[in-house]
């Protein structure tokens, strides 16, 4: 079939046929309506405590930069990381796992910068909502990390602590200029255009 629907251009291209691309949306009124909390945050991550997300990555990557931080996540690795930010001397707060998306959002608007330090994403939806709230996003160009699709290029890094460290040093005093049109993701827009692709696909049979 020439009736594909992928999430982002590379997992077309693995696809290796024609396909039409609709991405996650967002609730851009939602995250409007949300007020930023009192606490100011260098750094936010938002995700699972996993071995892809990389969390242990960016820890790594700001010892001695005298950054705060926020996690915002559960996982397995949540132990070990904390045991790391304790023996790195860190500034970090984890979160765990927050009940609303209001929370992130509040969070997320009351940090700078967005750290995506993943090897794999499917898509990145927490990159738009960061976009959404003010962030800059930093993350890494591995191949199986979608989201970087989303990112600002002179924002993006190799997988290691040493390209994660230079970019965010590098983010802490550039200006973010935004690659893509975030009114496009807005999930009412996204959802009208998948109901017309659906409409025209049964009309044409």
């Amino acid at each position: 079939t020439k009736n594909n629907i992928v999430l982002t251009k590379e997992t077309g291209k693995r696809l290796g046929r024609e396909f039409t691309i609709f991405p996650v949306g967002i609730d851009l009124e939602k995250i409007k309506k949300c007020k930023t909390i009192e606490e100011k945050f260098d750094i936010i991550y938002v995700g699972r405590l996993i071995k892809d997300k990389k969390a242990d990555l960016l820890l790594r990557a700001i010892k001695d930069l005298r950054l705060r931080v926020c996690i915002i996540g559960d996982g397995p690795e949540k132990k070990e990381l904390i045991d790391l930010a304790d023996k790195l001397k860190l500034d970090v707060q984890f979160k765990g796992f927050l009940e609303s998306d209001e929370e992130v959002y509040s969070h997320m608007k009351a940090s700078n910068i967005l750290v995506l330090p993943s090897i794999r994403e499917g898509f990145g939806v927490v990159v738009l909502e960061g976009l959404a709230c003010g962030c800059k996003i930093v993350t890494t160009n591995h191949r199986e990390n979608n989201a970087k699709e989303l990112v600002d290029e002179k924002f993006i890094c190799d997988a290691s602590m040493e390209g994660l460290r230079e970019v965010i040093k590098f983010s802490l005093n550039n200006k973010y200029n935004n690659k893509i049109e975030l009114d496009e993701y807005d999930i009412k827009k996204v959802t009208e255009k998948i109901e017309n692709y659906y409409r025209r696909c049964i009309n044409e049979k």
